[in-house]
């Protein structure tokens, strides 16, 4: 965060350091509630950074999920996102602003594939690459910051559209306002990441190649065996 006290693109949040809490049915700071004055912070690994907290992500990720447990009608947050873009490395940060009408509730449509499930109090939110990526763009998400309450800081972020799918891009932005210094608290109960992968899938092929003259004579049948191998590389291995 910047000393004049406004956030910009690339920015982050900084609070005194304290514990986080951890377990199945709580995340917060220095308890297991998220309130003014402090921002949950965290980063992907690929393995246990055991401690090591000022690593870069070795993970990404193509989408996020936040479910919120005892959330009301008048909560609303702020979700910085730590972004990078795999072909460039071009590092950056995002704010999403969410409103309280864009948490997602009991009843509410959400993609089976990200097994989210909501009782009478809870909520959620997905994120999803066309809410931090404009037209052309390749981000990836390494890490985010959680707040409830930018405590005067000036700023503009993404109004974060709730829909899911193609229709959910956020891409209107938006400037910091009075919902976003307000004192709310929130306990999330849930944090997912969603990665896709590609690969090439092995596989044995068996040719019959036979070879026809203008009359039609059929040369001998020749059997070619065709291994692909499953990598990145997908070498060729073809033996006659």
């Amino acid at each position: 965060m910047a000393m004049d006290f406004a956030f910009v693109e690339g920015e982050s949040f900084v609070q005194a350091p304290s514990y986080v809490s951890v377990s199945n049915v709580a995340n917060g700071v220095a308890g297991d509630t998220l309130q003014k004055g402090e921002v949950l912070n965290f980063t992907l690994y690929d393995s246990n950074p055991y401690g090591y907290l000022n690593e870069p992500a070795s993970e990404y990720a193509n989408s996020m999920f936040l479910k919120f447990d005892g959330i009301g009608s008048t909560e609303d947050l702020v979700v910085v996102l730590s972004l990078i873009d795999p072909d460039t490395m071009n590092e950056t940060t995002r704010a999403l602003l969410v409103d309280s009408e864009d948490i997602l509730k009991i009843g509410n449509p959400i993609t089976p594939e990200y097994r989210i499930v909501l009782d009478n109090n809870d909520g959620a939110i997905v994120i999803e690459s066309n809410d931090f990526n404009a037209p052309g763009e390749s981000y990836l998400i390494t890490g985010a910051q959680v707040l409830v309450s930018t405590e005067g800081i000036t700023g503009q972020g993404l109004d974060f559209n709730s829909m899911i799918g193609d229709e959910g891009a956020s891409t209107t932005l938006r400037t910091f306002g009075a919902s976003e210094t307000d004192n709310d608290v929130i306990k999330i109960s849930d944090i997912g990441v969603m990665t896709q992968s590609s690969a090439t899938l092995g596989a044995d092929l068996q040719i019959d190649l036979a070879v026809l003259d203008g009359d039609f004579d059929a040369s001998a049948t020749q059997v070619l065996d065709i291994s692909i191998l499953g990598s990145s590389l997908a070498p060729l291995d073809m033996t006659a």
